[in-house]
């Protein structure tokens, strides 16, 4: 079995796990190795507090039926993909 593929998201931009530190994620039924999660760097971290505080400046100027309604928005999605996945799978 084979595990999603693994990465950090920093400012729109998917960070693999290619050339920097990771951590195995096991599995705890069988102890096997299912992926390798990235290891964030201190500037990963500097990007994302930058990133996020970024995207708070615009956040907080959105009308709030607005923001209500893209803050409901994930979670349809999931319960949209829990429809079409198989029972004990995870959602991506």
């Amino acid at each position: 079995m084979s595990y999603y593929d693994l990465h950090l998201l920093i400012a729109g931009e998917k960070i693999h796990a290619h050339e920097r530190d990771t951590l195995d994620v096991i599995n705890p039924a069988d102890e096997q190795v299912l992926g390798q999660l990235p290891m964030a760097t201190s500037a990963d971290i500097e990007r994302a507090l930058t990133a996020a505080d970024d995207a708070f400046r615009g956040w907080r100027k959105t009308p709030p039926p607005t923001s209500r309604d893209w803050l409901k928005r994930p979670c349809v999605c999931r319960l949209d993909q829990r429809s079409h996945s198989p029972p004990g799978m995870p959602l991506p």
